[in-house]
């Protein structure tokens, strides 16, 4: 009754102002959709379980559901955020270091983990990446102890995307983003994520760790 006078999926939502508020008879979005099987049949099956007008559900139509974004992606319905890791719960898919309780929380590297000559890698399944989307890194950077404006650097896909000096940085931090280009993703399924430094010490003197990295689908 709420929106069956309305002609678009836009319009369905406009006065909501969350998705539950939409399909609050539904307890998940998945218990709208669980037998659909494509894009165009999700949309189709949630208007008839609206008891909403058809309308044109371009690609771009997000809408919020629960903790996550869903995005039409080329007749598809996927998360846009395709990996996640905080190092909470384990390190896996990690190399050159550890995981530990160290300066910020739970991180990778960091104090005695991660010093001169570490380099931390891994590098992220995500699938084939849609057109007209491309991959976007974001992480934090912990740099600790008595840096001596020695530098701290990201490559991505064997480029580097992040440069940072430091001195004296005791317990600090760095949210940085980087951009993936279609031909950076030319052929590959996976981000190559490396992470060094300039250091000259053992990482119980000065070190630098990584904690929250998520890769995201954007549009390019």
């Amino acid at each position: 009754a709420v929106v069956s006078t309305q002609s678009t999926w836009e319009a369905v939502v406009s006065t909501q102002s969350t998705w539950e508020a939409v399909v609050s008879t539904q307890s998940t979005w998945e218990a709208v959709v669980s037998t659909q099987s494509t894009w165009e049949e999700r949309l189709e099956g949630a208007r008839r379980t609206l008891g909403c007008s058809s309308g044109n559900y371009g690609t771009g139509v997000q809408f919020e559901c629960r903790s996550q974004v869903w995005t039409h992606l080329e007749g598809e319905c996927r998360d846009t955020q395709v990996y996640y890791q905080d190092f909470e719960q384990n390190s896996d898919g990690w190399g050159g270091s550890n995981r530990g309780n160290r300066c910020r929380g739970w991180i990778y590297g960091g104090q005695c983990a991660c010093g001169g000559g570490c380099q931390m890698h891994s590098a992220p399944e995500i699938g084939t990446v849609p057109s007209g989307y491309c991959p976007r890194v974001a992480m934090r950077i912990v740099a600790q102890d008595s840096w001596d404006n020695e530098h701290a650097w990201v490559n991505v896909n064997g480029s580097r995307c992040w440069e940072r000096h430091w001195s004296h940085p005791g317990c600090t931090s760095d949210d940085i983003t980087c951009s993936v280009s279609n031909g950076q993703m030319s052929g590959r399924t996976t981000v190559d994520i490396r992470i060094g430094n300039g250091l000259n010490e053992g990482g119980c003197n000065e070190s630098i760790g990584v904690d929250n990295v998520r890769i995201e689908l954007v549009p390019c």
